[in-house]
């Protein structure tokens, strides 16, 4: 396996670099949700994969710093990999346009 888009190792834990991810996630979320004329008040469920539950700590910091006073219902999921071997979570919301 190669290395990952922020130099470590797969599957080797970084804290600052799964923050990273979560954050960029986050702000992927914001981009397609506005793309579609919604935004995170519209959020009705959010889930969260991850491949190590030691990340869990590491995500709900940033979870909370990107829905601010949204609170939508939230899953977290471990599974056993995602399809891009660099990353290590993934997150995915659904949102009802109209429904804050």
């Amino acid at each position: 396996m190669g290395d990952r888009h922020d130099g470590h190792a797969p599957g080797r834990r970084d804290p600052a670099g799964t923050r990273r991810e979560g954050a960029a996630g986050a702000r992927n979320d914001r981009a397609r949700l506005d793309e579609a004329g919604a935004s995170l008040a519209d959020v009705v469920s959010a889930r969260c994969f991850v491949i190590d539950l030691a990340d869990r700590d590491l995500m709900v910091p940033v979870v909370r710093e990107h829905f601010g006073a949204v609170r939508p219902a939230m899953t977290m999921v471990r599974v056993a990999g995602l399809i891009d071997p660099r990353h290590r979570i993934e997150i995915e919301v659904e949102a009802v346009i109209g429904s804050a």
